[in-house]
């Protein structure tokens, strides 16, 4: 009930402020008619390099004999976030196109199985929950054409 009856003069009072402060600030220039980087379209070749975050999941089918096991019961993977490193080689074929390789593209992930057992053996340290890690690295090579627009100013569109 009381958030029916509160006074909402205090949500008027902040958009009026914060209108306040925009109509305040100066005029401000980010790119004040300066070219960017502006001998970079007569590169003919040129080297990048690229922090990748990857996210990588299991599917699990089940074989027809899994239900007649009597000791593992539920299979459940865990999808976990990797990360990958990778060289970007640039070559400019015309001034409208490029050809993008990036090699060597390192992608390191893992991913946890879970799987619950109707009887563990305290032998060999299991339990009724068991986790088990598997690590991927994976080597990739992609190649990119790209297609580039004049630059007007400092924008240019690519694809």
């Amino acid at each position: 009930m009381y958030y029916l009856l509160r006074n909402k003069k205090t949500s008027l009072n902040f958009l009026a402020i914060m209108l306040l402060m925009l109509m305040a600030t100066p005029r401000l220039f980010a790119q004040s008619f300066q070219l960017n980087l502006p001998d970079h379209d007569d590169k003919k070749y040129y080297l990048g390099i690229g922090l990748i975050y990857n996210s990588s999941r299991f599917n699990v089918s089940h074989h027809q004999s899994f239900l007649g096991q009597d000791s593992v019961q539920v299979i459940d993977p865990k999808n976990v976030g990797g990360f990958g490193l990778a060289g970007i080689h640039t070559y400019r074929l015309s001034p409208r196109f490029e050809i993008r390789a990036i090699f060597p593209q390192l992608l390191f992930s893992y991913k946890n199985l879970t799987y619950n057992l109707k009887y563990p053996d305290g032998a060999k340290e299991e339990t009724a929950v068991m986790t088990k890690r598997v690590e991927s690295i994976l080597l990739g090579l992609p190649v990119h054409l790209k297609f580039r627009s004049d630059r007007i100013n400092n924008f240019r569109v690519y694809m």
